[in-house]
């Protein structure tokens, strides 16, 4: 969100109002009487500013645009999966899942960089992003709602360590993946497994 400051218009015109009133009941000839209004005006003013507030507003930002809506599809897609990493490793409380899940949200973060960079190189992160991403935040999802249930139990335990080592094949496996779509010198090749 957005937040638009709008000052009040009414200390300026109570800073008016007092240079009017000066004018209707002093006369206005010499350099000092201007004076006298302006420093009069300027304490309206002060004295207006302390009572109007001002007035915040919170506008929905608009979306940057690249002019390609695959790429800025995938980039919002990238956005909302970098907030869910994040808000996953603040809820689970296990360090290594944890560790895992910053590391993973590194690797995530440095490949759509690389893609908002490079646009021609969308095509290579389409399996990465239909069902690495989606699949390993479900897997993530289910963790932390099972991490607070509080119940222990033989499912619940069991389904949490399956979880724990499937996250530690994940992570390993995807790093590799995503060295190589950083380190490849020729854009026009696409690899069809990342």
């Amino acid at each position: 969100m957005k937040k638009i400051v709008h000052k009040p218009a009414a200390p300026l015109y109570a800073a008016a109002a007092a240079w009017v009133l000066y004018a209707l009941l002093f006369p206005l000839y010499r350099p000092g009487h201007f004076v006298i209004a302006l420093a009069a005006s300027a304490v309206v003013y002060g004295i207006a500013r302390l009572f109007c507030k001002d007035i915040v507003e919170e506008v929905p930002q608009e979306p940057e645009t690249t002019g390609n809506p695959e790429l800025d599809q995938m980039i919002a897609q990238g956005k909302g999966a970098l907030d869910e990493m994040r808000r996953l490793n603040d809820s689970i409380q296990d360090a290594a899942i944890s560790a895992q899940i910053e590391r993973l949200s590194q690797v995530s973060d440095k490949i759509f960089q690389q893609v908002q960079k490079n646009p021609s190189q969308l095509p290579q992160i389409r399996k990465f992003m239909s069902y690495y991403l989606p699949t390993t935040l479900k897997l993530l999802r289910a963790y932390d709602d099972m991490s607070r249930q509080g119940v222990q139990g033989e499912n619940i335990t069991g389904t949490m360590e399956r979880v724990r080592g499937m996250m530690s094949t994940i992570v390993p496996f995807l790093l590799p993946k995503a060295i190589r779509f950083w380190i490849r010198k020729d854009v026009g090749r696409t690899e069809k497994n990342v």
